[in-house]
């Protein structure tokens, strides 16, 4: 009769495990789609950011273009290409 009882304890144990894995399986399931929308709304995000540095850059750019006395002048040297004020003679 003690063997009995111990088998049923572990068929208890048993369907009781079961049970703690499946809802582990749903919450795993759901904090994976959770994380897939925050990866998705970080890639907007980082989108988003780089828009505004690359809107910033050229703002910056042109507002020193704009205050530059002389004009601004293309040299291509080694394929290298740069920018360079030539001042007004």
């Amino acid at each position: 009769m003690g063997e009995l009882s111990i088998v049923d304890a572990l068929r208890n144990k048993r369907s009781e495990l079961v049970g703690v894995m499946s809802r582990l399986e749903q919450q795993l399931a759901h904090h994976r789609g959770s994380l897939t929308h925050l990866d998705d709304h970080a890639a907007v995000r980082s989108r988003h950011a780089d828009n505004r540095t690359r809107a910033l850059i050229q703002k910056t750019v042109l507002a020193s273009l704009s205050r530059a006395q002389g004009s601004v002048e293309r040299t291509k040297v080694d394929g290298m290409v740069s920018w360079r004020v030539r001042q007004a003679a």
